[in-house]
């Protein structure tokens, strides 16, 4: 089996350790506690067209879902998973470089407006039309706090424990998440939204690193899903996946999402 192979099993491993976490209701006790099977299922797509004088770094592209596998009223199982296409101009008009995955599983309870989580999380990043012969991904395992208002505000910290990792140095990564939107008319919202990312490393010279991410523009709200129209600047951690350093960008976007209205 693959190095790969064998991580996305360990994360399965994981996943299904997590889950077993989970008090399990049986019959009307469990009716009663209101139990409830994948109340909440969301996908998106963005477009987003970079500027930066890297020309491996021209149109990105994101596909992901965020789904409640099970919500059992005091807490729930969520499942998340995203894939990003990376379309530079390197050697070609149009020339795919680089293709990313991250899937997580979590088990949380609520207290109050605040949500604790068990995380269980596996990323892999591939070159597209490159030789690479070394497989780029890792598992961690972790912890997460989120926190959602009324007024339109949320906030997510996690922070994961990296293990049975390839290539890539992290030991420790960590991310700061907030959004904020409010109503200017029936069908209208603007909205902002800012992260933080942060790596442990082995080596000295990687000992902390960090990335960020900036968001903001308009979410207009359709019959099935929302259109989002967004400007981002972003500092992106080993952006290119066979290197160890920093990429810079700014861009305009577009994104079409459920869940969001």
């Amino acid at each position: 089996m693959s190095s790969d192979g064998c991580q996305s099993s360990g994360a399965a491993r994981w996943a299904l350790a997590l889950l077993l976490i989970l008090p399990a209701p049986a019959g009307a006790q469990g009716a009663a506690r209101g139990v409830r099977l994948l109340p909440r299922v969301d996908v998106e797509f963005s477009w987003l067209r970079a500027y930066t004088p890297d020309l491996r770094f021209y149109w990105l592209a994101d596909i992901g879902f965020d789904l409640d596998a099970m919500d059992y009223t005091t807490g729930r199982v969520r499942l998340r998973g995203h894939h990003e296409a990376v379309v530079g101009r390197e050697r070609r008009r149009y020339d795919p470089n680089q293709a990313n995955y991250a899937f997580d599983v979590a088990v949380s309870r609520r207290v109050g407006l605040v949500e604790l989580s068990a995380v269980a999380q596996h990323a892999s990043r591939h070159l597209l039309d490159r030789e690479f012969p070394i497989a780029i991904s890792w598992n961690a395992v972790g912890g997460r706090v989120g926190y959602a208002s009324s007024g339109g505000l949320d906030l997510a910290v996690d922070v994961l424990k990296v293990w049975d990792r390839d290539f890539v140095d992290y030991t420790w990564t960590g991310r700061v998440a907030v959004g904020y939107e409010r109503p200017v008319g029936p069908r209208a919202r603007w909205f902002a939204a800012g992260a933080g990312d942060f790596v442990r490393g082995v080596a000295a010279d990687r000992s902390k690193r960090s990335g960020v991410l900036l968001e903001g523009g308009v979410r207009l709200r359709g019959a099935a899903a929302s259109l989002e129209l967004f400007g981002r600047y972003e500092r992106r951690l080993d952006a290119y996946p066979a290197e160890r350093g920093r990429v810079r960008f700014s861009g305009i976007g577009f994104r079409v999402a459920t869940g969001r209205r």
